[in-house]
């Protein structure tokens, strides 16, 4: 555990910005991240439970607790945070089971966590058939990011994968909490900050309002108001043939369509920092 020897540690700039906006709204599950992983094919739980407990062992992001102090909000050790339990939710005898499961994840995402109380994780293994099962990691934001999620998930089916066939799995690549807040801290106290600072400062000054949808702001909220829908793969054929066309790729043919979306929308000729949707 490397944050054995420190009782109390500053936060990193982002969780520090995730605290005191969580203080704003207490009672809101608004930052709650989540991942849910399908898994096609036989599995065993037992061995599965095995890997994950392993990997969260090896991440240590896991064992933070936070507490508010005199001196701003701290990150420590939560020894309980080791005594987790892999929740379990067998919706195979629904009569929709993927909907029901869905459902699961849903209500499991919308229930607020106070981050000095805790738990700040949840980890769910939900039976659709036999074959079929869903994976739910929900985690504050203080923990994991969207990119955590993806390296978690593959270092999980790294382990479960090698103990399945008796060996050992590789050696584990996590870094540590207490690295990227020392890195933090040394940048935070060298003159390459000054200078980054100094370059966004001037960058930045004067440029107008960014271009908005709406007139007015919201609290955050959860569970967020969204729509999807899905491309057919005509349509993606069509988009990424575009891309081709023009010589960029397809995520840079959707900022453009995004920006002249909001130029048509607002009549602003810069979208202007902070514009995009989120």
């Amino acid at each position: 555990m490397s944050l054995q020897d420190d009782a109390r540690r500053p936060l990193s700039g982002a969780q520090e910005g995730l605290w005191y906006a969580g203080r704003l709204a207490p009672d809101s599950a608004a930052y709650n991240t989540a991942e849910a992983v399908e898994i096609h094919g036989p599995l065993d739980s037992a061995l599965f439970e095995t890997a994950l407990r392993r990997v969260v062992a090896e991440a240590d992001t896991f064992a933070l607790g936070f507490a508010d102090t005199d001196e701003g909000p701290r990150c420590h050790s939560a020894p309980e945070a080791d005594d987790w339990s892999l929740n379990r939710a067998d919706v195979s005898g629904a009569a929709d089971p993927e909907a029901t499961a869905w459902e699961y994840v849903r209500a499991d995402l919308a229930t607020p966590v106070d981050p000095e109380k805790g738990p700040l994780f949840a980890h769910t293994l939900l039976t659709l058939a036999e074959d079929r099962h869903l994976w739910l990691l929900r985690a504050h934001h203080l923990l994991l990011d969207g990119y955590s999620y993806k390296l978690l998930g593959r270092r999980l089916a790294e382990t479960y994968n090698a103990l399945a066939e008796d060996r050992e799995p590789e050696p584990c690549a996590f870094a540590p909490v207490r690295r990227l807040q020392e890195e933090e801290a040394a940048y935070l106290a060298s003159e390459r900050f000054a200078r980054d600072r100094d370059h966004w400062a001037r960058r930045l000054a004067g440029l107008p309002e960014p271009a908005r949808l709406t007139a007015r702001t919201a609290p955050p909220t959860a569970p967020f108001l969204r729509r999807t829908a899905e491309l057919t793969p005509t349509e993606t054929d069509a988009l990424d043939a575009a891309a081709a066309r023009l010589g960029v790729r397809r995520t840079d043919l959707l900022t453009a369509a995004t920006a002249v979306y909001l130029h048509r929308m607002t009549g602003a000729r810069e979208p202007g920092p902070g514009a995009w949707p989120r």
